[in-house]
């Protein structure tokens, strides 16, 4: 394929690796599947920066001093000027693994390597294909797809592809794949440090799709390494991650952190609500920023000085009491927004005290009585690291230096300017305003807003430098220190993975929205999945009120899909009071018919339905490793996760109706089986015919295999009341009745819900 006479030959089991003499190119022979994978014609690129001259130098790095083989490595020596020597090394980690690094030998005090493409746009997926990026919970991008971004160092926020960050330290390509699931050969390219830069495009060639990766090592970054996956798919690239993270000690599990954190049990055992009592615009906002977000995406249309109150404390007690009481929602978690002095966004870092006209503190301690009274955990919002002009105790010697001597200070949210504070100085202002925060109120969970939804930075002032790698470590400190001094459950919005094993809650980890031409794919839960309770943003809440934003519109079925329990919206006031709510007929969760849930108005049968589902599927699998996730059709609307303990869950997201196994799932059903766990909406189950879709539960009270339970709780949704169920028992008693197993099954008829116990 390559003479010996051109290229430099170094080989594994797996791979072949050749350099060009001449011009430091490669390519890489995936033997087992006889995959290549290439450079772009030359080694790299490097930018040159002159800290006296300001000059930058862009270079591309074809032409070497020397290209040598040395202990099973390729050397490549390149030197730009007389005062410059770089060496990069090609070399083996194992079998399936090719490591690219470089190191400076020598450099003039003057200039400094800004950057280099260690991997300038290559290597290359040519044709059917996808790259796997773990932007929010995970996207694979089609090479057919139009893209292009670039993320400044790795944990970086802000793509085209979705509001989510770039969360995990990899890049996959696959090769040889006509769909999105496994091809040809997969190439997993990995790094350690945060200074990595990622850039992902799409072009169009002669008809054949071209995905085209770079990434830049700045900074302290100076290796990256590619692994090999014969016959690989975005699965099988998320697996080979999780070894990494377990590797590295990422990896803690919620079982783990139960030991420092036991009311976590409550929290996996619980549906999730976001209510943002108060919001304000500052007479100084940016009318671009604050009013024009409010209004494109919460239908809002408020001018600077004004006000407006979603819920009183007040309220929010007599709320929780009612799901508490009507919906019985055992288990519940109230993550509390605007509730500080002015509303959300406001006068950062004097949260205190409570907002007056939603009843100050003494209606907010009431409330927080009431919450802990329910057995309802409870957060209160608090973002440790913006800081508003207006505020009093706000400090701009301890905001952010950016690179070129500006402090990070900006105008687009509620409280007007605002600055971005060091992470070295957020426990100096937190410790100020978290003991007041613990006495008056103590809240259950922990809550830090925004600190890690804003690109990872360093610091450039001279009193406060960090590095990256600083500032991951003050993130943790400032986790720590929540939990500390506040509650030991911690939530934090928007995380990057170096806060998995300081972090409980994670907001912002799915999200299943997103570019058309994408794929969604559930990195996030392949890697992470028993490290945490994930939710979605505030932004986007599965609901079930019309004056919800139409964007609102996060379905159930998609929290069913990755077995997650859901953030639901609660509409303004007290809802369930308001005469002549609409009934809301075209979401499939907030139907009743056929139950005692039919009283209820149309958000708190959602609120039902969603417990019933999610909470007993959450409790069934969050310790258990979703071990593939699968597309059924072509369009990608009907999936099936698999997890270890033998779970599986087939979500149906089309228009239309798909039969699995003889169960006929309709638009936004669903089909779980676990072994003490089962939950359908379908058109079909077990052999029963239903007109419409009918939801049941089946829970296992003994924890023994639904086929072997000696005692079993059904809840029944909506649809018709008839239930097949397969029990080895011959006799059921469902209150003073009697039932006999008809064939393999007892056939049950069930109104609202009933607990069933089964005899010999």
């Amino acid at each position: 394929m390559h003479g010996d006479d051109e290229y430099i030959l170094v080989e594994s089991r797996a791979l072949k690796l050749y350099v060009s003499k001449s011009d430091g190119s490669w390519r890489i022979f995936h033997k087992p599947v006889g995959a290549i994978w290439a450079s772009n014609g030359r080694f790299c690129k490097l930018e040159l920066y002159n800290l006296r001259s300001e000059e930058l130098r862009v270079l591309v790095a074809d032409r070497f001093k020397e290209i040598q083989k040395a202990d099973g490595s390729i050397i490549l020596v390149y030197e730009p000027q007389s005062d410059i020597s770089v060496n990069f090394r090609v070399e083996f980690a194992d079998d399936e693994t090719i490591r690219f690094s470089y190191s400076i030998e020598r450099i003039n005090s003057e200039w400094m390597i800004r950057s280099v493409n260690i991997l300038d746009e290559a290597p290359k997926v040519i044709g059917d294909g996808y790259a796997v990026v773990p932007v929010g919970m995970g996207y694979a991008i089609p090479s057919t797809a139009n893209i292009n971004f670039e993320t400044k160092g790795t944990y970086f926020p802000f793509t085209p592809i979705y509001e989510g960050g770039y969360l995990m330290r990899f890049l996959g390509l696959v090769k040889g794949a006509k769909k999105i699931g496994r091809g040809i050969s997969a190439a997993v390219i990995t790094w350690s440090s945060p200074d990595v830069n990622v850039a992902l495009r799409t072009e169009r060639i002669e008809g054949k799709g071209i995905i085209i990766p770079t990434i830049a090592l700045t900074g302290d970054a100076r290796e990256v390494s590619i692994h090999f996956i014969e016959r690989g798919g975005f699965v099988d690239i998320a697996k080979y991650y999780r070894k990494l993270v377990m590797k590295e000690g990422l990896f803690v599990t919620l079982e783990d952190k139960m030991k420092r954190s036991p009311n976590l049990k409550r929290l996996i055992r619980s549906v999730h609500f976001l209510p943002v009592c108060k919001t304000s615009l500052s007479e100084r906002v940016n009318p671009n920023g604050a009013p024009r977000w409010y209004r494109r995406d919460f239908n809002l249309n408020l001018k600077p000085g004004d006000s407006i109150v979603f819920f009183t404390f007040e309220e929010l007690a007599k709320i929780a009491e009612h799901l508490k009481r009507k919906v019985k929602i055992e288990h519940a978690y109230f993550n509390i927004f605007g509730w500080m002095k002015g509303g959300h966004d406001r006068y950062y870092p004097d949260f205190l005290p409570a907002d007056d006209e939603l009843g100050g503190n003494s209606k907010l301690i009431a409330t927080c009585n009431k919450l802990r009274s329910l057995d309802y955990l409870f957060s209160l919002y608090i973002n440790p690291i913006l800081q508003f002009e207006e505020a009093k105790s706000t400090d701009p010697d301890d905001a952010v230096t950016l690179a070129n001597g500006r402090k990070y200070h900006f105008n687009f949210y509620a409280g007007g300017p605002s600055y971005i504070i060091c992470p070295s100085r957020i426990i100096k202002h937190m410790s100020r305003v978290i003991p007041i925060l613990k006495r008056l109120f103590s809240p259950s969970v922990s809550y830090l807003d925004y600190m890690m939804a804003i690109p990872l930075l360093g610091c450039h002032d001279p009193k406060h430098p960090l590095t990256r790698e600083e500032t991951i470590k003050h993130h943790r400190e400032v986790l720590e220190y929540f939990r500390t001094h506040l509650a030991d459950i911690v939530a934090a919005e928007a995380p990057y993975e170096y806060a998995v094993p300081a972090l409980d809650f994670f907001y912002g980890w799915l999200n299943f929205k997103g570019r058309p031409g994408l794929v969604r794919v559930p990195l996030t839960e392949l890697v992470y999945r028993e490290c945490g309770v994930f939710s979605t943003w505030l932004a986007n809440m599965a609901r079930a009120s019309n004056e919800a934003p139409s964007f609102m519109n996060e379905n159930l079925i998609d929290y069913i899909s990755v077995g997650r329990t859901p953030l639901l919206y609660l509409p303004p006031h007290l809802y369930y009071e308001r005469d002549g709510m609409p009934e809301v007929n075209n979401i499939l969760y907030c139907r009743a018919n056929g139950s005692w849930a039919q009283k209820l108005c149309s958000t708190d049968r959602l609120i039902k339905n969603a417990y019933e589902i999610t909470v007993p599927l959450y409790e069934a699998t969050f310790n258990s490793e979703m071990v593939n996730f699968e597309f059924l059709t072509p369009d990608h609307k009907v999936c099936k996760a698999t997890f270890k303990d033998g779970t599986i869950i087939v979500a149906n997201k089309s228009d239309g109706e798909f039969d699995f196994n003889g169960t006929i799932i309709p638009r936004h059903g669903f089909i779980v089986e676990s072994p003490t766990f089962i939950a359908f909406c379908a058109k079909r189950y077990n052999g029963i015919e239903y007109s419409s879709p009918a939801l049941f539960t089946i829970r296992s009270l003994d924890n023994n295999r639904i086929e072997r339970s000696k005692s079993l709780r059904i809840y029944h949704g909506f649809g018709d009341s008839k239930i097949a169920i397969k029990n080895v028992n011959s006799k059921a008693k469902i209150g003073g009745s009697i039932i006999r197993r008809t064939g393999e099954y007892f056939i049950f008829n069930i109104a609202g819900e009933a607990n069933v116990n089964f005899l010999e």
